[in-house]
């Protein structure tokens, strides 16, 4: 019952296939240069998708709850939705993708502003994922466009790494988040 996934040069793709993959006995075949997102699409969703246990069914509910979230923070109504903030920080952190993404943009529809810093500090990990990351940045903007007072030197460190970034999103949501920052004009042509 131990699912196998089968590694090999891409060029050898179609011959393993024919020689190991196994629906019944869980074995798969997939080219060695295959990134994360194809990995969890076309693997760990194959190999899991009838899983029941209890932490699959506590991540699938999880997921559902923050999209819930996200779609109340997002429209008006007189549920006080502020209460939930403290419960959305602590899923930053150490959680499937899948349960972060729509936490983090239920941070932005709050416009959370006391979540300014650990929004940042998720984009700063350059561990997590670029989808991660990208969103983020755009809950940072989103959190800083209704602040009080425009981003502390900290925060503005961060956004202009990801305005320097290499990655074209990731520098769209950076300069968003800078032209919601308050910030001096002059600093952008540092």
């Amino acid at each position: 019952n131990v699912p196998v996934v089968v590694l090999v040069p891409p060029e050898r793709v179609d011959v393993a296939r024919q020689l190991y993959e196994s629906e019944e006995r869980k074995v798969l075949v997939v080219p060695d240069d295959i990134d994360r997102l194809a990995l969890d699409r076309s693997v760990f969703n194959v190999l899991f998708k009838d899983l029941d246990d209890p932490k699959a069914l506590a991540t699938r509910l999880a997921v559902e709850a923050g999209e819930a979230i996200n779609y109340l923070a997002s429209v008006p109504t007189r549920i006080p939705r502020q209460k939930v903030v403290p419960i959305l920080v602590k899923v930053l952190l150490n959680r499937p993708d899948d349960v972060r993404i729509p936490c983090i943009r239920a941070l932005g529809h709050l416009r959370a502003a006391d979540t300014a810093k650990e929004l940042a500090v998720v984009f700063s990990q350059t561990e997590n994922t670029r989808e991660i990351r990208i969103e983020a940045m755009k809950a940072l903007g989103m959190v800083l466009e209704s602040a009080p007072q425009g981003a502390d030197k900290d925060l503005l460190t961060v956004i202009q790494e990801g305005m320097a970034d290499g990655d074209a999103e990731l520098r769209a949501a950076s300069w968003y988040a800078f032209s919601n920052a308050q910030a001096d004009p002059a600093v952008q042509f540092q």
